[in-house]
């Protein structure tokens, strides 16, 4: 019966062992799962990480792809107008034009100056003249009926200037 109980508790001895190193095993493989978890959680957070910042960068060149997109509709519109020398050239080329334009301007003015004061002074020398022709039929006339002596005498002589 000692024997047997020896027997036993070897038997429960080596159940123990076997037990303890279960127990061991178990939690050398809970802390390997530990530590597992924590790199899984670790490698989740930079993966997060990682697509956040792609997604940025899928926002910035999504910007990017706009921006030249707007620069080449700019760039082709740009293209088929003329270059800013051009049309400096042309402004340039106006400006003149306009110079020449206003300097023919002025000098048209002042000989229609000149021209229309020639022309005033004409039609006062025409009133001036039909004055004197009406004043010299009408002197012609009394003359005519005073005798007519006295306009042969004022016949050479030049009416004056009422003016």
């Amino acid at each position: 019966a000692k024997s047997l109980l020896d027997t036993e508790l070897k038997l429960y001895k080596v159940e123990f062992t076997k037990l303890v190193l279960k127990v061991a095993a178990i939690q050398q493989d809970l802390d390997n799962l530990q530590q597992t978890c924590l790199e899984l959680q670790s490698q989740i957070s930079a993966k997060k990480t990682l697509v956040q910042s792609l997604r940025q960068d899928v926002v910035n060149s999504k910007k990017v792809d706009g921006y030249k997109e707007e620069y080449e509709a700019l760039a082709k519109m740009a293209n088929h107008r003329p270059s800013r020398a051009i049309l400096e050239k042309r402004l340039l080329l106006a400006q003149k034009q306009m110079q020449v334009a206003i300097s023919t301007e002025q000098s048209l003015q002042e000989e229609l100056d000149i021209r229309q004061a020639q022309f005033n002074t004409l039609m006062q020398c025409m009133l001036d003249l039909k004055a004197s022709v009406q004043q010299e039929n009408t002197s012609t006339a009394e003359d005519d009926k005073n005798g007519g002596n006295e306009s042969e005498e004022e016949e050479g002589a030049v009416p004056m200037d009422t003016t």
